[in-house]
């Protein structure tokens, strides 16, 4: 069997999905943006990234560095990726729409992939990669076409993303309007199968028209690595709660920031610790930066998480809208107990793996908080149990049996 991955622009876990595909002896090859070589310097990607604002851009290059693969297994499309950045300077200054240069770097993408298109049995391609006529090529050369996408149908996420804005539609996310949407939108009607990480996303896609039956459910592996990290539940002085993500509207910061000011109101003693960089959608107040219990950290690299999650006792997502959420799942394979919405897609059963709330209700999360506080059997329990369902069924390794499984159901 012979699987050809193509990432799409940007950084996304289908390299850990040829990674592990390859410890199943499965042939594959992996087309991406760029990879600097080895002795690039770091200051002139640091200085890459200043331009085009992102912090982390030299972490993010690190992950396409795959030791498990050979350079002959990873295809790379710089000159396409050095455009779409180009574009999106281009649209900080309004001289091009936002969406009009995601839409047209990912095309440019698409085509410039097409030259890799050949010798494989499954094209599998990130949602948004497959235009340019990647697609059309791979289907030209007798390959079956998998899509995958990780995250809600664009109209659930406009829907939810009005939500939070309290009714007021949000204008820099247009939904299946979009052009870049509408571009997605047309790998995944393209497909011979969907494959998508959460019930959740599966359920969207469902409600707006896509069939059921070709649609797969996969999830993403957790690195064993954070596995059963905590293992003290008992009551402190003061409970200490964790977020990690982008603290932004869509993964509820404005739901949290309204839940701290309920605790405070309340005489509650709470530490709040978030880890992620700050949205520029979030009106933060100037008293929750300054309150003595909130700490904001800031990005913290994936293998400097585990301290915050040993010593917070509870961990909060009160998401809007997600396809499923790493952050959560990472946090519940490390046994602390999480507060989450059914729209985090996270695999969360009420009091059993988690605490589920309803979404766009900052008094639910407060509450929910103060009663976890008080029951450190409730934590335990919970935590332990989460713990238990990511190590089993949430590896990397039930994650690459499972994506294979997908091919042969395709290629049958």
């Amino acid at each position: 069997m012979k699987i050809l991955i193509t990432t799409g622009q940007g950084i996304i876990n289908l390299f850990d999905t040829a990674v592990f595909l390859k410890k199943h002896n499965i042939d594959v090859k992996v087309i991406t943006g760029w990879v600097p070589g080895e002795h690039f310097p770091e200051a002139a990607i640091r200085f890459l990234g200043r331009i085009i604002g992102r912090k982390n851009l030299v972490e993010g290059l690190k992950r396409r560095r795959i030791e498990e693969l050979s350079s002959d297994e990873i295809r790379t499309c710089a000159r396409s990726e050095f455009f779409i950045q180009f574009l999106f300077l281009l649209s900080r200054y309004r001289l091009v729409s936002r969406d009009w240069a995601a839409c047209t770097g990912w095309k440019a993408f698409g085509a410039q992939s097409k030259k890799y298109i050949a010798d494989a049995d499954v094209f599998h391609v990130r949602s948004g990669a497959g235009q340019g006529g990647a697609i059309m090529k791979a289907r030209q050369a007798g390959m079956k076409i998998l899509v995958d996408h990780s995250i809600a149908h664009p109209a659930e996420m406009l829907k939810q993303l009005t939500k939070a804005r309290k009714g007021a539609p949000p204008a820099e996310y247009a939904g299946p309007g979009e052009r870049f949407w509408n571009l997605v939108l047309q790998d995944c009607r393209m497909a011979d199968r969907l494959m998508v990480n959460s019930n959740y996303v599966k359920e969207s896609f469902v409600e707006n028209g896509f069939d059921a039956s070709k649609i797969d459910v996969v999830n993403m592996g957790i690195n064993e690595a954070f596995f059963q990290v905590k293992n003290n539940w008992a009551a402190q002085d003061k409970v200490k709660v964790l977020f990690i993500g982008g603290f932004n509207l869509r993964k509820g910061a404005q739901l949290i920031i309204e839940a701290a000011e309920q605790l405070i109101s309340r005489n509650f003693d709470f530490e709040l610790n978030i880890v992620g960089d700050i949205g520029r959608d979030i009106d933060m107040p100037s008293w929750f930066s300054e309150y003595d219990g909130i700490h904001l950290h800031g990005s913290v690299p994936v293998k400097q998480l585990i301290p915050f999650l040993s010593e917070n006792d509870l961990f909060i997502f009160p998401s809007y809208a997600e396809g499923c959420a790493q952050s959560l799942k990472i946090a519940m394979a490390t046994g602390i107990p999480v507060i989450t919405t059914r729209q985090s897609g996270g695999p969360v059963t009420h009091l059993q793996t988690g605490y589920i709330i309803p979404d766009d209700s900052a008094s639910a999360l407060a509450d929910a908080i103060v009663e976890m506080s008080s029951n450190p059997g409730l934590r335990e329990r919970i935590g332990a149990a989460a713990c238990r369902l990511i190590k089993n069924e949430h590896t990397w390794d039930a994650y690459a049996q499972d994506t294979i499984k997908v091919y042969k159901r395709l290629l049958d």
